[in-house]
């Protein structure tokens, strides 16, 4: 699942990269209405990539949280198996 949002947090950064290169582009694209599309372009791809970033944190947070319940959990049944064998 971590692959897959680090895979899209890269794609955003290209399509905004994309999009800042026509922005700045002095060919055939200079009409304002344009400009200011790829400009609102920019800033969704943006948003978007805090989003996966804060996804991406709650994720890992998760995980530690997984990981030490799974610690916890063995070591209670590990207290359980030498008390039953006492």
């Amino acid at each position: 699942m971590h692959t897959t949002i680090g895979a899209v947090q890269n794609s955003i950064k290209t399509a905004t990269d994309i999009a800042a290169l026509l922005r700045e582009s002095n060919l055939s694209f200079q009409h304002t209405e344009l400009k200011l599309k790829l400009a609102d372009l920019e800033r969704t791809l943006a948003e978007a990539r805090g989003e996966l970033a804060e996804i991406q944190e709650a994720m890992s947070s998760k995980d530690k949280y997984i990981s030490e319940l799974e610690t916890e959990y063995e070591a209670r049944n590990r207290m359980v198996i030498h008390l039953l064998n006492d």
